[in-house]
């Protein structure tokens, strides 16, 4: 059976096996540990600015403060009401 979604933990609870697929092909298949251990966990974010001033600077990190923070409590969320 082949079920499609576009998150790990997702793949990782239902599945033995997971496969990445890129433009149509299949790039890697193998355990959730298998891919983990290859590409690591988590995101990277990498911004490029052309105005590096401390109030933008600022502004950005506050965005992004706020962002994580919120995307952290969405996750627990989803988890307390997983668990329950």
């Amino acid at each position: 059976m082949i079920l499609t979604t576009h998150y790990m933990d997702e793949a990782e609870a239902l599945g033995d096996r997971i496969g990445i697929m890129s433009k149509g092909q299949l790039k890697v298949c193998g355990s959730a540990l298998f891919l983990k251990n290859k590409y690591g966990l988590g995101t990277l974010l990498e911004i490029s600015m052309k105005d590096k001033s401390q109030t933008q600077m600022s502004k950005l990190e506050n965005f992004l403060d706020s962002y994580q923070r919120k995307a952290f409590e969405e996750r627990k969320e989803e988890t307390d009401l997983r668990s329950s």
